[in-house]
């Protein structure tokens, strides 16, 4: 898919999956930290001091609040990442099963024995290329991996 056929966000992550990891997070934590600063004037510019000094003992609270909401959704977010990891590396495990199963049982056949070997090895090892070649830097694809009936 070409860069310039991507919309903003699409090209922005496709940059970001491109840099270096330093780069990539200097620029989240960067980009982050000033707008936050920017905020941060704009707000003291626009207000005054003293009604900002009269909320302190509210925003305390509401910032407690908020760091508790954060809290746990991000726990939320980490155990279903969690969870889709282990999903996928069982199902990893069932296809690795699955083939080592049709592997060994292609001895008892005869004469079609040595071609489902084959066959088997030329599989798996395109399973393998196929997967490597996906995950490595630059490899955004759009809507994630698809099997081949078209479901994820």
């Amino acid at each position: 898919m070409p860069y310039l056929q991507l919309d903003i966000p699409d090209r922005f992550m496709f940059f970001l999956e491109t840099q270096p990891l330093w780069v990539s997070g200097a620029i989240i934590v960067g980009l982050g930290t000033l707008l936050s600063l920017v905020g941060l004037v704009l707000v003291r510019r626009c207000v005054d001091v003293r009604s900002l000094t009269s909320n302190n003992e509210l925003a305390g609270h509401k910032f407690g609040t908020i760091g508790v909401l954060y809290a746990v959704t991000l726990a939320f977010a980490i155990i279903v990442v969690w969870e889709k990891y282990a999903d996928a590396e069982l199902d990893v495990v069932h296809e690795a099963g699955a083939a080592e199963n049709i592997y060994r049982l292609s001895n008892g056949v005869s004469d079609k024995g040595a071609a489902v070997r084959s066959a088997v090895a030329n599989y798996l090892k395109a399973a393998i290329n196929n997967d490597l070649a996906g995950n490595g830097p630059g490899s955004h694809r759009r809507g994630g991996n698809r099997r081949r009936d078209g479901s994820r």
